[in-house]
């Protein structure tokens, strides 16, 4: 309900509203029973099927897959090679491990040479014309490394430098660069002759 009051002047209009008060303000709330509550119907239903559900996400097959490869990897390089090489070693070297060649290398005749892993140091002795009595010893320095006692030594004959003179190419098992020494005419040196 609005009532309207005027009054006389130029003022304007004023509105004044009554607004009734709320009637729950007025009553007390009532408390509902629970039998004045609807019953909530029974329904029956049959269970559902379980889903089909993978047990394991595919990752992890791969995350699996991957460790077993790595596995087979590490027990190939780890076990397999190494065996391998040193039986094949073996075979082929015996347990001495001694490489033995003939050269013309000018100092007198024909050289025998032998080369060997002797304490994990390189040892190449020159036999000059057959005897042992003029026997020359060239050694490197200590080898480094797992392993470094039973490294296989091979020799090649040739002239490096190209100075007319034929030096020895040292070749060492697991080394990727080779070790020379040069020919000076009665001997051989690990520098490069003046």
């Amino acid at each position: 309900m609005r009532a309207i009051s005027v009054k006389k002047g130029r003022q304007p209009l004023q509105q004044q509203t009554i607004i009734p008060p709320r009637a729950s303000c007025t009553k007390e709330p009532q408390q509902q029973k629970i039998a004045d509550l609807p019953a909530q119907p029974i329904v029956t239903t049959e269970p559902l099927p379980p889903e089909k559900k993978d047990r394991f996400h595919f990752l992890t097959w791969f995350g699996v897959g991957m460790s077993i490869a790595i596995g087979l990897i590490a027990v190939w390089n780890i076990i397999i090679v190494p065996t391998f090489q040193a039986t094949s070693d073996h075979w082929h070297y015996g347990d001495s491990k001694v490489f033995a060649t003939d050269a013309d290398v000018g100092h007198g005749g024909m050289s025998r040479f032998l080369a060997f892993d002797l304490g994990g140091q390189i040892t190449i002795i020159e036999i000059l014309g057959g005897e042992i009595d003029h026997a020359r010893l060239y050694r490197t320095g200590s080898l480094i490394g797992a392993d470094r006692e039973h490294k296989v030594i091979t020799l090649k004959v040739s002239n490096v430098k190209g100075y007319g003179k034929p030096d020895i190419v040292i070749y060492i098992e697991g080394m990727s660069q080779p070790l020379i020494l040069y020919n000076n005419g009665s001997s051989f040196q690990w520098s490069l002759p003046q």
